[in-house]
């Protein structure tokens, strides 16, 4: 691959790497730019690069056909490049057509940052100021220490799965961690969050809402805890190719795949749907174990037939999850969200359903009762001596 310093090499800025024969680019920054054709050249030669699109044509044209071309030096820190890298991935960006970046925003690599650039913070802020002017659809849910009772993120077992089916809803996930992969620049998922974090509704309402500053505040957490993932083609490889930059770049140490029916599978005509999902569940663990995190799935069960003299709909359990037994079998560790109705309305209490535990470290089969908030999406903690409950590996 031949670089074109332009005798800039030892200074910092933003860079292009451009295949020749076909015309596709890659956008990145750099702190010092040989040192950063070294690392890309390196990669690409022992055929591990991270970007696997940019890896194909590599091996494909051979060394020839790329250049690696200086753009602009930018003085100054970090961020002032990557928003300089941000202008020049906007204009290039279009979903792998002639682009090998794998999102739309620059994130940094230099170590695990805590802050995303201004640029993509501006635009999340007033995305959200918008919704908050406006309206957006109501949120609700937290992680309590009767949940903690049965499960918990362990940092050993960051290279686990876990399945939470949902007789409920899917907020507790959103709860449960405050690190997740990918970006998504939406205000309906900005707005759960944030009545999560300041416990109060973000519509308008009878009830005092979130104010402007709180906002804010909520705003500048979130960029520093959470990013989200929305591919022009939502796939199982594309979704976990970019989880996977993230985790370099961001430090990102849990992953939720929500919901799982919404991903697109392409599966082999050959393949049963028993036989798909096996071979999925088993990729993503050995995609949490290679980069040392929790990947949690959120799994739809299938249609559920109330009890005719309770008129209850049962607690789901993984075999009840639509698709295979493979949702018990692969899995680390199965959740189960369950909600009371009474006279055909569903209470505020929730039970948690912790029904399967692979490492005893990291929790214990059992159940936990928790009060759902529906102002402010928390849960919270139960008088009730009765919120929570051990079973037996038997049970």
């Amino acid at each position: 691959m031949l670089a074109e310093y332009n005798g800039q090499s030892l200074k910092s800025g933003v860079y292009l790497i451009k295949n020749t024969q076909n015309e596709r680019v890659y956008i990145g920054s750099a702190k010092r730019f040989k040192e950063r054709f070294s690392d890309h050249e390196s990669g690409l030669r022992r055929g591990v690069h991270r970007n696997r699109f940019l890896q194909a044509d590599f091996d494909k044209c051979g060394t020839d056909a790329f250049v690696f071309i200086v753009l602009e030096v930018v003085e100054g820190d970090r961020y002032k490049r990557l928003a300089r890298e941000q202008a020049y991935i906007a204009q290039w960006f279009d979903n792998g057509k002639r682009c090998y970046n794998l999102i739309r925003e620059a994130v940094s690599r230099d170590g695990f940052p805590d802050r995303q650039p201004d640029i993509a913070k501006q635009r999340r802020s007033s995305g959200s100021k918008s919704a908050w002017d406006a309206k957006t659809p109501e949120a609700r849910a937290v992680h309590r220490e009767s949940l903690r009772r049965f499960y918990v993120e362990h940092p050993e077992a960051r290279a686990s799965l876990a399945a939470k089916s949902k007789a409920h809803h899917a907020d507790s996930v959103y709860a449960a961690k405050v690190s997740a992969a990918g970006r998504k620049q939406s205000a309906e998922h900005i707005a759960k969050l944030a009545e999560k974090y300041v416990g109060r509704p973000f519509n308008r309402g009878p009830s005092a809402r979130i104010s402007a500053s709180e906002l804010d505040q909520a705003v500048t957490w979130l960029d520093q805890h959470f990013t989200w993932l929305e591919p022009e083609q939502p796939t199982l490889d594309a979704l976990l190719a970019i989880a996977g930059q993230l985790v370099l770049r961001r430090g990102v140490r849990g992953l939720i795949l929500d919901p799982w029916n919404e991903i697109e599978h392409a599966r082999p005509v050959s393949m049963t749907e028993t036989e798909y999902i096996g071979a999925s569940l088993s990729r993503i663990r050995r995609f949490a174990r290679s980069h040392a995190v929790h990947v949690w799935i959120v799994a739809h069960p299938q249609k559920l037939r109330r009890d005719e003299s309770s008129g209850q709909y049962p607690v789901v359990g993984p075999y009840e999850i639509s698709g295979s037994a493979n949702w018990n079998n692969k899995v680390d560790c199965c959740i189960s969200i369950w909600r009371e109705r009474k006279a055909g309305v569903a209470t505020s209490e929730v039970e948690v359903h912790v029904q399967k535990v692979r490492h005893k470290y990291v929790g214990r089969l059992g159940m936990a009762r928790l009060n759902w908030d529906r102002l402010s999406g928390r849960y919270g903690e139960q008088s009730d001596p009765r919120r929570y409950r051990a079973m037996s590996d038997g049970e």
